[in-house]
């Protein structure tokens, strides 16, 4: 992954100013990642071009496309053409006029409803686009060709099974009106919708206590209707085949014995007696082939048959079928292909990664397998991915979508009858791009003048395997590296991620794998990694959440050990200081089984935990504090001392959050009491409300505000300090309150600041204190459908402060912010909670930047010649004195490719002769490179063009 790089040269000037405003012209990029998606929709023309839906991420938003490709897999657009909506929700269809419809699944206040759009096969859209065909909750989306250039369309609502057709022109039969427009309104479950080249469909369901199946032919008209009553013990799965003559094969499990029936096309059977399939087999996939025989798979006891019936239901491969493969679970899904009469395709895909995936050729005279290649042959990846598979002249085509690593994209196979493959593993490539998912993002302070940022990145298809990486940042040039750094490349089930700056300036990175492996990793000031691997700190199969602090040159961690006790451990040089389990922090002294110590927080070396007493809220809250020796100071043990309880009307009670501020600890909880809803409801029903409230003690055991908590409102963002305790909340909506309180939990302002900014409370806000005068609030804000991030200072008495750049950036939808502070200023952290892309912006504390050293010689880069430049370019510049100057050259992506430093330079005029090549001496291309001269504390840049 690049990483941009932009040169601070406004440093003077944005100190300068009244309020000190961002840095950065732009913010630098943690990580974009473009993430392909493919869900395997694809439709054929007759002329044997193909039309695929996929998705990319770009410009901060996740778009869907379209695109058309010729039998070689040669775009044929242009441009692709872009739809609305996500890729889940947009589905194609191909006309008899060949025209290309694109319904679209959109969200309508609060409804989702069908939209259609037409294109020609060149993606230039035609008549009228976003036309409602379907009203409210559609799902399981049928397409239908009506044979006369237009389209049937069939969709789940609720129980109900929608109906929509779309006339040729475009116009619909049925327009909305305020109800939808069933065919089907039974609470019913469709399991089998199939169609004809005739235009005649097949709808098989199931509906208690009967199960059926009609026919029409394409104007809809029902041909004939089939019901029979099931017993109890009776099932339907949809496992039904349509043959030529417009009979059908059903399997039905009657007390777990399979029963296959034939009927004709009137409804009648065709024979005698259902064909009963082996004791323990179970009926998987049917298809009928060129012959109207039935090809049946079958399971039984972890092993997988194919079955052949003729159409007197004989089965052709003996009593049992041909044996095709054990399996582990029956987590995989197969598909059969047919080719003519020879025999067919079968896949067998891994749906949990737990199955191999592979592709056989079965042979119809005997049920043999000719071949079985491994999925991973097609595809380079033998777990789950989604694909569209289909047979065209006897060949097994296959569009697979490929993610490993931190590459996705589309990729084209194809094998014959033979197993011969076209293209060596993964295949041939359509489209591919970075790809990642980004889950917690930090930024940590680093020595006294850089930072770093971590990050996790899920590189496999996972949920939760991510890797750990990570890069330093310098305020006036960017990213240190260009490429970022690895902490952990092995993806693990890493779920909770920390940072703590040590006393020697390190950065003291701790994370947890699992639910119970807890490890950590130190980082100094030049990125390099104090141990070979990360260091193991606990094992413990009880916490669920990483609680960890950092105090006096000591990492601390509690955790729960047990039901009944909650331990803490001290760490030096990521080894363990106290005994080998740690000491007992908190215990429940009463004995009482029901009185449970929960884990809540930790700060320094203080620890806050509930007490339950039933499954649903806690009744009470302790805390601890113990010294460095892990040793309980005087007045406290480890039964606690009492932090708050509930009182009536209460029953319960929520722990949101702890700050600390000096010597006392601010507490935000919420009390649960029971309240009974009437409205919208006739006979009413018991809920539960919370009322939020605040509570503080000290560190020296004395509770500080009334028994029970001063009510307040539902805190979004808080900070405490030694004076006082700040908060945010939404009042009214969307719009931010924030109030200071007092020692006492006086209230001593509150403030309602920018009326006409909307903030997204969901994403919380974040409060820094950057100075003892001045505190920053940021958080996301939305204008209509646009997300961007804003930040504005407030004072100790209240004085609202907006810099000129008070909204900036667009991240896309569901946007977080945080903020980080360090001596040489703050921060801005911006994410997605899609996890594609993360980034930070940086504004100068000023008190550090931007001053004169007395001991350092003033210079100024004179010019640069010529410029454009070809071979050679002359760097001229003046020293005041002699002294250090250090020379550093970017490229136009912001890596940096020449440093060089010169200490012992001569006062006056000084000239540097750059050669057009980096530091491994290979020669540079051409286009815009950045010139930058420092010595520390002044820089000076100049932009130049390299033209050969």
């Amino acid at each position: 992954m690049s990483k941009k790089f932009f040169v601070v040269w406004l440093f003077c000037t944005c100190v300068a100013a009244v309020f000190a405003q961002l840095s950065w012209p732009e913010p630098l990029t943690i990580a974009e990642y473009e993430n392909y998606g493919f869900d395997g929709k694809v439709i054929t023309t007759p002329d044997s071009r193909r039309i695929l839906l996929y998705s990319k991420y770009e410009n901060e938003t996740n778009h869907c496309y379209m695109q058309a490709y010729n039998q070689d897999n040669q775009a044929l657009w242009t441009s692709p053409v872009a739809l609305d909506g996500a890729l889940d929700a947009n589905h194609l269809f191909l006309t008899d006029q060949n025209e290309i419809a694109c319904f679209n699944i959109s969200p309508g206040n609060p409804y989702y409803n069908l939209y259609v759009t037409k294109y020609n096969l060149n993606g230039v859209q035609i008549g009228t686009p976003n036309v409602m065909i379907m009203y409210r909750y559609v799902g399981n989306l049928k397409l239908f060709s009506d044979h006369q250039g237009g389209i049937h369309v069939f969709g789940k609502d609720g129980n109900r099974t929608g109906y929509q057709h779309i006339y040729a022109d475009g116009s619909i039969e049925h327009p909305y009106s305020g109800v939808n427009f069933p065919l089907i309104d039974w609470e019913a479950a469709i399991y089998n919708i199939s169609i004809r080249n005739d235009g005649k469909i097949m709808i098989s369901y199931a509906d208690s206590p009967n199960t059926g199946l009609f026919v029409m032919d394409s104007s809809l008209n029902v041909q004939f209707s089939f019901t029979f009553p099931m017993s109890s013990g009776d099932s339907y799965y949809g496992w039904c085949a349509l043959r030529s003559d417009d009979g059908f094969y059903m399997t039905i499990n009657s007390d777990g014995l399979y029963k296959l029936y034939s009927y004709n096309s009137s409804g009648q059977s065709l024979w005698n007696q259902p064909v009963l399939l082996p004791a323990q087999m179970a009926c998987d996939k049917m298809i009928c082939d060129s012959q109207d025989r039935l090809i049946m798979t079958t399971d039984r006891s972890y092993q997988y048959y194919v079955q052949l019936y003729d159409t007197s239901g004989n089965g052709l491969y003996g009593v049992d079928g041909v044996h095709l493969f054990d399996f582990n679970s029956g987590d995989f899904a197969a598909k059969i292909m047919l080719d003519g009469v020879q025999g067919f395709y079968l896949m067998k895909q891994s749906v949990t990664n737990y199955e191999p995936s592979d592709l056989r050729y079965v042979n119809t005279a005997d049920g043999s397998s000719s071949w079985v290649l491994p999925l991973s042959n097609l595809t380079g990846y033998q777990g789950r991915n989604t694909h569209h598979a289909w047979v065209d002249g006897g060949m097994f085509n296959l569009y697979n979508y490929q993610r490993m690593g931190e590459i996705s994209g589309i990729y084209f196979n194809r094998a014959n009858s033979s197993g011969n493959l076209e293209f060596a593993s993964p295949g041939q490539e359509l489209m591919s791009g970075s790809c990642g998912v980004i889950a917690y993002p930090i930024i940590g302070a680093l020595g006294s003048n850089r930072a770093i940022a971590i990050w996790a990145v899920m590189t496999q298809d996972t949920p939760v395997r991510r890797i750990l990486k990570y890069n330093l940042i310098e305020p006036g040039t960017g990213w240190v590296y260009e490429e970022d750094q690895y902490l952990l490349t092995v993806p693990q089930d890493i779920s909770d991620l920390k940072c703590f700056a040590t006393d020697e300036g390190n950065a003291l990175i701790v994370w947890r794998v699992g639910g119970c492996g807890f490890y950590a990793q130190e980082v100094n000031h030049y990125g390099s990694q104090r141990w070979p691997t990360a260091k193991l700190l606990l094992n413990t199969t009880y916490s669920n959440k990483l609680n960890a602090s950092y105090l006096d040159g000591s990492l601390y961690m509690a955790y729960t050990a047990s039901g009944q006790t909650i331990r803490m451990q001290r760490f030096i040089d990521g080894e363990p200081v106290w005994d080998t389990q740690g000491v007992v922090v908190a215990s429940n002294s009463l004995g009482y089984p029901n009185l449970t110590p929960t884990l809540e927080y930790l700060t320094d070396r203080t620890v806050v935990w509930s007490v339950w007493d039933n499954d649903t809220y806690p009744l009470m809250a302790y805390y601890n504090i113990v010294d460095e020796n892990g040793q309980s100071l005087p007045g406290f043990t480890s039964s606690g001392l009492f932090l708050n309880a509930v009182q009536e009307p209460y029953h319960g009670f929520r722990v949101n959050g702890v700050r600390r501020g000096g010597d006392r600890l601010w507490l935000e909880l919420s009390m649960a009491r029971s309240v009974w809803i009437q409205e919208g409801h006739s006979g009413g029903y018991w809920s539960v409300a919370f009322d939020p409230v605040i509570q503080a003690v000290s560190d020296d055991g004395q509770i500080l505000l009334p028994i029970g908590g001063l009510s307040t409102m539902f805190s979004y963002g808080s900070i405490a300090d030694e004076t006082a305790y700040y908060k945010c909340w939404q009042q009214p909506t969307n719009k931010l309150k924030i109030a200071k309180y007092n020692l006492s939990g006086n209230l001593q302002w509150v403030q309602s600041p920018f009326s006409e900014v909307n903030w997204s409370f969901s994403s919380g806000i974040s409060l820094q204190k950057v100075s003892e005068n001045e505190f920053l609030v940021y958080g996301a804000t939305f204008s209509g459908s646009t997300n961007q991030y804003s930040y504005f200072s407030f004072s100790p008495d209240g004085q609202i402060t907006a810099p000129p750049d008070m909204i900036f950036g667009q991240n896309g939808y569901g946007i977080q912010a945080e903020l980080t502070n360090t001596r040489m200023g703050t921060y801005f952290l911006m994410y997605n909670t899609s996890g594609i892309t993360a980034k930070v912006q940086y504004r100068a504390s000023g008190a550090e930047l931007g001053n004169s050293d007395e001991d350092s010689p003033a210079y100024s880069l004179i010019s640069a010649y010529p410029n454009p430049f070809g071979d050679d370019i002359k760097l001229e510049f003046s020293m005041e004195r002699p002294g250090l100057a250090r020379l550093e050259i970017f490229n136009i992506r912001g890596q940096r490719i020449l440093y060089t430093e010169y200490p012992d330079l001569l006062a006056g005029k000084n000239q540097i002769i750059w050669d057009g090549r980096d530091a491994l001496k290979r020669e540079c291309a051409n286009g815009i490179y950045f010139i930058r001269m420092s010595n520390g504390k002044n820089t000076d840049l100049i932009k130049i063009l390299r033209l050969r």
